[in-house]
């Protein structure tokens, strides 16, 4: 009998992932356009740190699972 309570995990993991690096991907559009709207670098160093975060934990989700 396959191990379904581990494969459910392995996916949700996936998701977890993709999941975080699209919110990554997502602070890094939204810094950028606040950035070109104000015409001030304010905010991106927040919004990129925000990102990196993200992208770092979704890597960590994609390679566990």
């Amino acid at each position: 009998m396959p191990d379904l309570l581990a494969d459910l995990r392995d996916a949700v993991e996936f998701c977890l992932g993709v999941l975080f690096n699209l919110a990554g991907l997502l602070f890094c559009i939204a810094a950028v356009r606040a950035t070109e709207r104000d015409g001030r670098a304010k905010g991106i160093g927040v919004g990129m740190a925000i990102a990196m975060l993200l992208w770092t934990a979704s890597i960590y989700f994609l390679v566990m699972a």
